[in-house]
C-alpha cells in the first residue's frame, strides 16, 4: 500500500503542476481514505484549494494539520494563511505568531504577520515585524515589499522610495517586487511611475490579474477628473461616508423646503447642485471605462462585466435624460416618472455590473431582474392611474438602494 500511495502523491503533483487541480484532489482524497492522517496529502490538499480559492473548504484540512502535527512551523502558517484569505485577521495573526514561537527563524512567517498587520492598518507593527524577518533574510521579498508599504503610509516617502531602490536591485525581476512599487506609487500620486511598474509585473508574468487591475487604476488615474473621485470615494482613505452625510442632509433639507413652502427657490437651488454631482458620481466610472475601451492599453486591460456595465449605465441615463426633456416640453408627468425610472434602471444596471459575470449565480440574476420587474410594473400602475403604483414604486427604490448591499452579501456568500 506504501507504494500504491507513493505513486497517488507523485501522480498528484503532476496533475497540480499541469494546472489539472481537480484530478490532483481527487488523487490525494483517494490516499486520505486510505491513510486519514497522511500528512503530505493534507497538506497538498490545502495547496490545490488554495490555487482554486476555496478557502472555506481548506479550512478543515489546515486545521486537521495543525492536529496531525502540532509542533510543525508551516502547519501553524498554513492554518493563519487559509484564516486570513477568510478575513479571520486576528486568528491569522495567532497562527502566524505560532509559526514563529516554533521557527523564529523564517523570515516569510515575519513577512505574512507584517503583512496582515498592514491589511489592518497597524503599519507601524507591521514595520516592525518587516525589519526583523530583514535581519534574518535581508533579501527577503515579502519583507522587503511590507517595509515599503509601511513606510510609506507612514509618510516616510524618502525612507520608502531608498527601500524601494533596494528592493528592485536586489530582485530586478520580481514580480511581486514591481507590482510591490507600483501600489507605493499609486498611493503617493506617481501615476506614470505606477504604470511604468504595472506593465513590467504584467511583462513578467503577463496573467496576473490584480497587476491588470493597478494598471487599469493608474491609468484611469492619470485623469485628474477621475483621480478626484477615486481619492473622495474608492481609495482607502477616501471621505466617501462625509459626503454621503452631506448629501443625505441636502436633499432632506430640499424635500423639506419643496414640501412646507412655496417658496422654495433655496430647494431648487440645492437640487441643481446636488443632482449633477450625484450623476458624476455615479457616471464617473463607466465614463472612465468607455475612455480606457479606446486607450492602447487599458482596452485590453478590462473586463466583461465593466463594458457591459458601461454601456448598461450610458444608455440608462441617456434615456433618463430623452425623457425628462420630453416631460419638461410637453409637461407630461408619465415622462417624469419612466424618466425616473431609466435612472433607477441605470443605478441598478452599474451595481449588478461591478461583480465578474463569473461570480454571478442565477439566483443573483434572478434578484436584480424580479426588481426590475418590480419597477416596470409600478410603471405600468402609474400610467394606467392605479394607486397601487405609489406602494409599488416606494418599494422598488428601497430594493434599488439595498441591492448593492444585498448583491455583495449574495456574492460573498457563494465566493465563501
Amino acid at each position: 500500500m506504501s507504494h500504491f500511495i507513493d505513486q497517488a502523491m507523485e501522480r498528484a503533483y503532476h496533475l497540480r503542476q499541469a494546472k489539472r487541480t481537480q484530478q490532483a484532489l481527487g488523487e490525494l482524497f483517494h490516499i486520505l481514505a486510505l491513510e486519514p492522517n497522511h500528512l503530505e496529502a493534507t497538506m497538498l490538499i490545502i495547496h490545490c484549494y488554495d490555487d482554486l480559492d476555496q478557502y472555506t473548504n481548506a479550512l478543515p484540512y489546515a486545521e486537521k494539520l495543525v492536529q496531525l502535527a502540532p509542533d510543525l512551523p508551516h502547519a501553524h502558517y498554513l492554518l493563519g494563511y487559509v484564516h486570513y484569505r477568510l478575513d479571520n485577521n486576528n486568528i491569522a495573526i495567532q497562527h502566524y505568531q505560532e509559526a514563529l514561537r516554533l521557527d523564529p527563524e523564517d523570515a516569510n512567517y515575519y513577512g505574512s504577520l507584517s503583512f496582515v498587520y498592514m491589511e489592518h492598518g497597524d503599519f507601524e507593527k507591521a514595520l516592525q515585524y518587516a525589519e526583523q524577518g530583514l535581519q534574518i533574510d535581508p533579501e527577503n521579498a515579502n519583507c522587503l515589499n511590507c517595509r515599503t508599504r509601511s513606510l510609506s503610509r507612514l509618510g516616510q516617502h524618502e525612507a520608502s522610495q531608498d527601500n524601494l531602490k533596494e528592493s528592485l536591485a536586489t530582485h530586478p525581476n520580481s514580480e511581486y517586487i514591481h507590482l510591490n512599487a507600483g501600489i507605493t506609487l499609486l498611493e503617493q500620486g506617481d501615476f506614470k511611475g505606477a504604470e511604468k511598474h504595472f506593465s513590467e509585473t504584467l511583462r513578467i508574468q503577463p496573467n496576473l490579474t490584480v497587476a491588470q487591475e493597478q494598471l487599469l487604476l493608474a491609468l484611469k488615474c492619470q485623469n485628474p477628473f477621475y483621480r478626484w473621485y477615486y481619492k473622495q470615494f474608492r481609495a482607502e482613505d477616501g471621505s466617501f461616508k462625509r459626503w454621503r452625510f452631506l448629501i443625505f442632509f441636502y436633499v432632506l433639507y430640499a424635500c423639506f423646503r419643496w414640501l412646507r413652502s412655496e417658496d422654495n427657490w433655496i430647494a431648487i437651488a440645492i437640487t441643481l447642485v446636488i443632482v449633477p454631482f450625484l450623476f458624476f458620481i455615479a457616471l464617473a466610472e463607466p465614463l472612465s471605462n468607455l475612455r480606457m475601451s479606446f486607450h492602447p492599453k487599458g482596452k485590453h486591460l478590462l473586463q466583461e462585466h465593466q463594458l457591459l456595465g458601461t454601456y448598461a449605465v450610458l444608455t440608462g441615463f441617456g434615456l433618463c435624460f430623452l425623457n425628462f426633456t420630453i416631460a419638461w416640453l410637453t409637461d407630461s408627468s408619465l415622462y417624469t416618472a419612466l424618466g425616473f425610472f431609466c435612472l433607477s434602471w441605470a443605478i441598478l444596471a452599474n451595481n449588478f455590473y461591478k461583480s465578474p459575470l463569473e461570480l454571478h449565480t442565477n439566483t443573483y440574476r434572478q434578484i436584480a431582474v424580479g426588481i426590475g420587474m418590480l419597477g416596470t410594473f409600478a410603471l405600468v400602475l402609474a400610467w394606467i392611474g392605479d394607486e397601487a403604483a405609489i406602494l409599488l414604486g416606494t418599494i422598488y427604490v428601497v430594493l434599488v438602494i439595498l441591492f448593492p448591499w444585498i448583491g455583495y452579501m449574495w456574492l460573498k456568500k457563494q465566493v465563501a
